[in-house]
């Protein structure tokens, strides 16, 4: 091991054990690689305790299996967080990096330094010493994953820090191998470049989504990265076939159809994407994986009941796996919400309640606004419980309170205190998930919304024209609590959400002018706003998008300085930022392709 790695690992005793494995022991790589293959295939075809027993047997000697065996469990303690899930884990990717070890080419000082420097070593590393290399970083990835979640302190994040950075080193090695004149002609060459691809592409996509602020700091330490070229290294990686290819196709599928969505990114290759899912639905035809990507796909297309179709075939084909069910029932959630179709939504809000431990804070306010909407009188008492429950169910993650947590704590108190009315919530929080956007292809779904916001724009007014008090924003947002909603002291809070919310089924239906209105309206209204002060940076960022689309990119740029300089500590400030962020990128690339048709 290097001396920055001894640094980084002092602090785990069995991982320096230099304990030898006999030839006899060790499986050659071929074999090792096909069992792992058969595993995979298992894997993907749900058979999931098939394929732990599979890895299990000789994950003591050989490091494809002992990583096939720590992706498993690196997987569930992610989809359960639960404290004993997270801990076997770790202990199984720190046993995994130990088998590991013992296959990488030892280090001296000399070698160690030539590797911090990039420089390649004297000799070829043997097909042995190559992969595990790279597996010894897709064990240190999971391995800094765990221990940012793990514990809330200081070191366990300083540690977690060096475990990615020796990571991200590694991996940065293992692609100038990759690169090096005659790296095709080596055995099993394949399989480690669908590996690099995967580890590079990943840490491509990764770093770019984070704030401007953290990207500075990380690049003056050595890290780069760059978003595009990491989709087309896992574009790369997948249409090579290799052993990793069916993982690379959960990075592409995850990026597109999850991470570009709730981060506002606007990339989604939807297109491409369809073709990866169909062809690894063909290949694997029962895969819950993947009928969980085509459910979400669906949604974004708007067809929402072949997508709880795809869906509930996710949910239920497998057992195993709860916390995966409850992720496709979430998404089961939505598809309702959007058809609205109250009841159904607010009975998946339920079983996720009752069995998920993600959040019940959000879990419980959702559960109780599709009440709300449903029938709010006749739901009175349980929203009345449930909407007192969610500010002391919020939770806190490395020693901070989750943002959407808060954001929750905030309306349900606004809910108590203003009456026991809200204005629609349940579109609200569709808002703050980016989930409109799947209403952009359904135009039958997004008239039906707009009619549902006109309907609550019209008891918007007349609630204000019998209030005692009018005139100015001011007055109008002093008036008394009312039981029956009747006189909102929100007045401005609520007109600016539903021009919010009408904005963006304008803007998803084309009718860019009208949309424009109720966007510059927010900010007209801004000063009126009592509570809800991220509702005029989410409008002008929305604005911004809708100008790139457009071609206005002078306009976007202005306004998108605007809206970063003037609104600070509000709602949801760090989800709004990555929307901000991929707009600058976007920007940024436009002036980028304008300059060189100039040349």
């Amino acid at each position: 091991m290097s001396t920055q790695e001894s640094l980084e690992d002092s602090d785990e005793e069995f991982e320096d054990a230099s304990g030898q494995i006999s030839k006899d022991e060790i499986l050659d790589l071929d074999s090792a690689m096909a069992e792992v293959n058969i595993a995979i295939s298992l894997f993907f075809n749900n058979e999931f305790n098939e394929a732990r027993k599979l890895m299990a047997e000789k994950s003591s000697t050989s490091m494809y299996h002992a990583i096939g065996v720590s992706t498993l469990r690196f997987m569930e303690s992610v989809m359960t967080f639960e404290n004993k899930d997270i801990n076997e884990a770790m202990t199984c990717i720190k046993s995994a990096i130990q088998i590991c070890n013992r296959h990488r080419r030892k280090q001296n000082l000399t070698t160690s330094f030539q590797k911090m420097l990039g420089l390649s070593e004297t000799t070829e590393l043997t097909d042995s010493e190559l992969h595990a290399e790279l597996i010894f970083a897709e064990l240190n990835l999971y391995r800094s994953a765990l221990t940012f979640i793990q514990d809330e302190n200081l070191l366990s994040f300083i540690r977690g820090a060096l475990k990615v950075r020796l990571c991200y080193q590694t991996y940065n090695y293992c692609y100038k191998i990759v690169a090096a004149e005659g790296f095709n002609l080596k055995q099993n060459c394949h399989h480690f470049h669908g590996g690099v691809m995967l580890g590079c592409g990943a840490f491509n996509i990764g770093l770019s989504l984070l704030p401007p602020r953290i990207l500075s700091l990380l690049e003056w330490i050595g890290f780069s990265s760059d978003k595009q070229t990491g989709l087309d290294q896992l574009k790369t990686g997948y249409t090579s076939p290799n052993l990793r290819s069916s993982l690379i196709s959960l990075f592409i599928l995850g990026y597109n159809l999850f991470v570009s969505v709730h981060l506002g990114t606007h990339d989604a290759d939807l297109v491409y994407t369809e073709k990866v899912l169909s062809e690894m639905l063909q290949k694997y035809p029962k895969g819950v994986y993947f009928h969980l990507f085509a459910g979400r796909l669906k949604q974004l297309q708007g067809n929402f009941t072949e997508a709880i179709d795809h869906l509930i075939q996710a949910a239920e084909i497998q057992t195993e796996w709860k916390q995966f069910s409850h992720i496709c029932y979430w998404e089961i959630m939505w598809c309702h919400t959007f058809t609205m179709n109250w009841k159904s939504a607010a009975k998946y809000a339920e079983i996720l309640r009752t069995e998920s431990n993600w959040s019940k804070c959000v879990y419980s306010y959702l559960r109780a606004v599709f009440l709300y909407v449903d029938d709010k009188d006749g739901n009175a008492e349980e929203i009345r419980k449930l909407m007192r429950e969610v500010p002391e169910l919020k939770q806190r993650f490395a020693g901070k309170s989750i943002p959407m947590e808060k954001f929750i704590t905030r309306k349900a108190r606004k809910f108590l205190e203003q009456g026991e009315h809200l204005v629609m919530p349940v579109h609200e929080m569709a808002y703050a998930w980016n989930g409109l956007v799947m209403l952009k292809q359904n135009s039958e779904l997004r008239n039906k919304l707009l009619q549902l916001i006109q309907q609550e724009q019209n008891s918007l007014e007349k609630r204000k024209a019998l209030s005692p008090e009018k005139g100015s924003s001011s007055d109008v947002n002093k008036t008394k609590k009312s039981k029956d909603g009747k006189m909102n002291g929100n007045y401005f809070d609520d007109y600016c959400l539903l021009q919010l919310l009408k904005g963006a089924c304008l803007r998803y239906g084309n009718q860019f002018l009208q949309a424009e209105l109720c966007y510059t309206d927010i900010r007209e209204n801004f000063k009126g706003i009592a509570k809800d002060h991220y509702l005029a940076p989410a409008g002008l960022s929305d604005l911004v998008w809708m100008w790139i689309e457009q071609g206005k990119t002078g306009e976007a740029a202005e306004l998108l300085k605007f809206t970063k300089k003037t609104y600070t500590h509000y709602s949801m400030e760090s989800r709004l930022h990555f929307r901000m962020q991929a707009a600058q990128l976007r920007l940024q690339e436009c002036a980028s392709k304008l300059q060189q048709s100039m040349h």
